[in-house]
């Protein structure tokens, strides 16, 4: 009886701590971070990476970002310094890349809220930086501008 009684307490003690939520929370630079299309080009020629990123660092500060095509167009991961006041961001000089060893600089970075209307009617955020690398031989200053990733087959 006693072993009856014993398994009763456990499951009721189960259920109701198995109901309780949490509250998660987001990261410091949420509002700058997400899954972007975003288009390359030097004005002859464009790549599209179909999901580039920004997210926070390890380090969850309010003032830095990851900014990478997540091998889409040039391979790279960098971090750059942000201001969320101004939604802007930018590598503070040549910045190492973490995909592969060269540098990168970003400059004139900025996203804008609700600024891209899609096919489908949907209005979404927009990014745009420029990017150099400097192992390019012709030292092309790259000009990439994109919209959040939707995930919906009508706004591919």
């Amino acid at each position: 009886m006693k072993r009856i009684i014993y398994i009763a307490i456990a499951l009721i003690t189960l259920a109701f701590t198995s109901c309780e939520k949490e509250d998660v929370g987001g990261t410091a630079t949420q509002a700058m971070s997400g899954d972007w299309v975003i288009t390359f080009t030097d004005g002859t020629n464009s790549w599209t990476a179909p999901h580039a990123l920004t997210f926070n660092t390890s380090a969850n500060l309010p003032d830095e970002i990851w900014v990478s095509d997540a091998g889409g167009f040039w391979d790279f991961q960098v971090k750059a310094a942000c201001d969320q006041s101004t939604m802007t961001f930018q590598t503070d000089g040549w910045a190492q890349n973490v995909a592969y060893d060269c540098k990168v600089r970003i400059t004139n970075g900025k996203i804008s809220f609700n600024s891209v209307t899609l096919p489908s009617g949907r209005v979404v955020d927009g990014i745009s930086y420029d990017i150099e690398f400097d192992d390019d031989e012709d030292a092309i200053v790259w000009h990439a501008t994109g919209r959040r990733y939707t995930g919906f087959a009508e706004d591919n």
